[in-house]
């Protein structure tokens, strides 16, 4: 991003922080992301961050909580596209192909997400991961069986796909397709509970 593009004037610096390291993110993946390059780049002094911020994993902590929140909304929206007499397979299948997508089209917002051991219970890291995790429960709720397992067993496919997929080891394409569309029947065939 061009040097003072994105200039801050009197209002939310906090919020303006977050939104530049996100589309930073999204315009370099692998780009480190800094206090005092923030500052920088919306044009305050290298101190005032800190106002917002004790350290960078407190950044990186609010970038990961707005993470968590747009790949919420992503699954939501793959739902809501779905008849409401959708079977089991088909709301996996798309949770699962909303999540892979996200994590493609957006790698440098999913590596600061997953990046760090998960955040310890009752913390906004963890409770906007949880929301994204409950839609999956959700729909193994009426399985009969334990849905926190079986919904623990799809994200681990789901996520480990995702990440296959952004390091080359799985091509995109017609595959990845097919496999998503396997995950949601797998498990909505086989719940493990």
């Amino acid at each position: 991003m061009a040097e003072g593009s994105r200039r801050y004037h009197h209002g939310d610096l906090r919020g303006a922080l977050i939104e530049t390291a996100i589309a930073t993110l999204d315009l370099s993946p692998d780009a480190e992301i800094t206090l005092r390059g923030l500052a920088k780049e919306v044009g305050v002094s290298p101190m005032a961050p800190y106002a917002h911020f004790d350290d960078k994993d407190a950044l990186l902590d609010a970038i990961a909580v707005e993470g968590f929140r747009a790949l919420s909304t992503c699954m939501r929206e793959a739902l809501r596209a779905l008849p409401d007499s959708a079977a089991l397979d088909k709301a996996l299948s798309a949770l699962a192909a909303a999540y892979v997508d996200f994590g493609l089209k957006r790698p440098g917002l999913y590596r600061v997400m997953f990046a760090r051991p998960a955040a310890p219970q009752g913390t906004v890291v963890r409770d906007a991961g949880e929301d994204v995790f409950a839609e999956l429960v959700k729909q193994f709720s009426g399985s009969g069986q334990n849905a926190r397992r079986d919904a623990e067993l799809a994200w681990s496919m789901v996520h480990g796909l995702t990440l296959l997929v952004g390091t080359g080891f799985i091509k995109e394409g017609p595959d990845l397709d097919h496999h998503v569309v396997e995950i949601g029947q797998l498990l909505s065939i086989n719940p493990m509970g």
